[in-house]
């Protein structure tokens, strides 16, 4: 526990607090883009439980709203990220 505080007292004094600041940016948007991916394509594929009797088209349906809502969480997180940095 010491260590880790030494450590963040050496980055601030440094000043490598925005350098740290804008790596982990990205990869925290790039997981809530992968996680807003995942749970749409969790909830489509359990409204084509309901609708949808074909396996197939199950799968082929939840991989296109996965790809549909990461990359809209991806275009958004840009806008997120742009008024970070």
């Amino acid at each position: 526990m010491e260590a880790g505080k030494n450590t963040w007292n050496m980055f601030s004094q440094l000043g490598f607090i925005p350098v740290i600041n804008d790596y982990l940016i990205e990869n925290v948007l790039f997981f809530t883009s992968i996680a807003v991916g995942a749970i749409s394509c969790l909830v489509a594929y359990i409204l084509t439980l309901v609708v949808i009797e074909d396996g197939t088209v199950r799968g082929v349906t939840a991989f296109i709203v996965f790809l549909v809502g990461l990359v809209i969480s991806l275009i958004l997180n840009t806008v997120v990220s742009s008024a970070v940095a």
